[in-house]
């Protein structure tokens, strides 16, 4: 079985993110994305034939959320329910550097995109609008997302070695902060 097929075989989605492995048997049976959710005995559901990633997130009242990006780098989004859901493609512009994915109750789905120097997000609706987060990422390596009912999205971007974080205020308005990591010759700072 190779490595790749294993990395992207282990997404179990039950109200929150929790990783299982499939056994070698059962991965090289599938070949693609695999997703159970409601229990960790649960059967599970082949979500994809041939993706090279996968994302979940899952709030109580949207429910999963899959994304799954296919061997063109296409990202391709569902929720609501593992067996039921339609896909919907959402990224097509390009293999991306980093995917992230959260949802929340007041929110809804939050997707971002790492691509090109550029961060991208969409919220509320797989079928939202890209919103241009954040430009010039120069060197950016890594991408995270949070979302919560009452502060709504978190943003993070990682540009060489730096981490960039926005939140929406409560009036609205965005604010970047930057940090420095504190890590160096493998001693890690706060």
């Amino acid at each position: 079985m190779n490595i790749r097929r294993l990395l992207y075989v282990f997404a179990l989605v039950l109200l929150g993110s929790v990783w299982l492995p499939l056994t070698s048997a059962q991965a090289d049976a599938v070949g693609g994305p695999l997703a159970k959710q409601g229990s960790l005995t649960g059967a599970w559901s082949t979500e994809w034939t041939d993706g090279t990633a996968i994302y979940v997130a899952s709030d109580p009242t949207n429910g999963p959320l899959i994304v799954v990006q296919d061997a063109t780098g296409n990202l391709w989004a569902k929720e609501g329910s593992v067996t039921v859901a339609t896909w919907t493609e959402i990224w097509t512009s390009g293999t991306p550097t980093a995917v992230s994915v959260a949802s929340d109750p007041t929110n809804g789905p939050l997707i971002a995109v790492l691509s090109g120097g550029t961060a991208y997000a969409k919220e509320g609706s797989l079928t939202a609008p890209w919103t241009t987060e954040f430009t010039g990422v120069s060197g950016a390596s890594g991408l995270s997302v949070a979302s919560d009912a009452t502060n709504g999205p978190l943003i993070a971007v990682l540009s060489n070695g730096t981490v960039v974080r926005q939140a929406r205020q409560p009036d609205g308005a965005v604010a970047h902060r930057i940090r420095q990591p504190r890590c160096q010759r493998g001693v890690r700072g706060e």
